[in-house]
């Protein structure tokens, strides 16, 4: 019986005990233990700034979609260079030499008949 009176007592005495450990550990009196330096939170804001601008502007870069007509145009110039040897003053004067003979029409036509002239000389 004193041993069961015991038991209780002690049992009770570590649920009163954590009670006050839960409210003190909860209490907005308590300064918070800080983990950093001033200047060390400086310097950790210092590289969450960073890192946000960095990431934040090569993603709107990413976001940037090529339209056929431009992806076509890109071929288009780039078999044209291929065909002039790189010589692009060359590419340049057959393109501006079309645009006179044949006004009103669009880059990849241009494009086209500068690469179907230059192909069908070569046969």
């Amino acid at each position: 019986m004193i041993t069961l009176f015991i038991l209780t007592f002690i049992i009770s005495f570590g649920f009163i005990a954590l009670a006050i450990f839960v409210l003190y550990q909860a209490s907005p009196r308590r300064k918070p233990t800080p983990y950093f330096t001033d200047s060390e939170n400086k310097e950790l804001q210092k590289l969450i700034d960073l890192a946000t601008r960095t990431t934040s502007r090569p993603q709107a870069k990413m976001v940037k979609s090529i339209s056929p007509d431009e992806s076509q145009k890109r071929y288009l110039q780039k078999q044209l260079r291929s065909l002039v040897n790189h010589d692009i003053n060359l590419a340049q004067q057959l393109l501006k030499l079309e645009r006179k003979k044949y006004p009103g029409y669009g880059d990849n036509w241009y494009l086209k008949k500068v690469i179907n002239n230059l192909l069908k000389d070569k046969k």
